[in-house]
């Protein structure tokens, strides 16, 4: 699409998999993202249904240059020895990494009834690494990824009740075990969804005002800050008068 427009153009078609909606890398020319098998659903009326969950996880990549589209194939298939996967199976890219694209991959071991419970499921996260020079799909040591940039990789330790931060090959611990599935990391800063934590100092800093919770990047000596539909910058002076 063209940001100077409404022009759009179609840079390739595939139909083996469907792509998920979060999580995507850029390296060079290829755009990588997480895909599933939807296996529609058909009803007797002979109408298919897709489904968000189950099946086949996989790893592509689009060459926005040429076109090209490559399915690296299945990240992970768990249900055979868990059936409830079939339903509640999932995949994300969780960042890049020294190299390696890192893909959580979570699905519940219990079935779950959302009619019938009033807690939300357990889910089991599973972390794997793809190399970007060879090619090569592997589960990873480390564990799944709250972020991970070039230099950062961001893992919360719930067995000690802490938050890992490696950054540039040192490690920070943060003893915070947050329920998020995600966080963000600008400026030495670590910003889970009530509060920021700096690295450097050391020191945690509350978010009263939950409706700035949504922190995009950090440009320019700026933090870009989401409000709803609304978008501000702020200095780190500003940033701090959130408490």
């Amino acid at each position: 699409a063209s940001v100077a427009s409404s022009e759009t153009e179609v840079v390739c078609e595939f139909n083996d998999a469907l792509p998920r909606d979060s999580g995507y890398v850029i390296v060079d020319s290829l755009i990588y993202f997480t895909a599933y098998n939807p296996d529609p659903e058909i009803n007797e009326a002979g109408i298919g249904t897709l489904r968000g969950g189950g099946g086949y996880e996989y790893l592509c990549s689009i060459d926005i240059k040429t076109g090209k589209y490559t399915n690296y194939g299945s990240i992970c298939y768990v249900e055979e020895e868990y059936p409830s996967a079939d339903k509640s199976s999932h995949s994300f890219i969780s960042g890049f990494y020294k190299g390696k694209i890192y893909i959580t991959y979570g699905f519940t071991k219990e079935e779950y009834n959302h009619t019938e419970s009033t807690t939300p499921p357990e889910f089991t996260f599973y972390n794997f690494e793809f190399d970007i020079k060879n090619k090569s799909l592997i589960e990873s040591n480390l564990p799944h990824a709250l972020y991970a940039d070039n230099n950062t990789y961001i893992y919360n330790d719930k067995e000690n009740c802490r938050t890992v931060v490696i950054n540039e090959d040192k490690t920070y611990s943060i003893d915070y075990s947050t329920k998020d599935t995600a966080v963000r990391f600008f400026d030495n800063k670590v910003f889970f969804s009530d509060f920021w934590y700096d690295i450097i100092n050391e020191r945690s800093y509350d978010r009263k005002n939950k409706s700035y919770c949504t922190i995009n990047t950090y440009y320019d000596d700026y933090y870009i800050i989401q409000q709803e539909s609304e978008f501000l910058k702020l200095t780190e002076k500003e940033l701090l008068t959130l408490e």
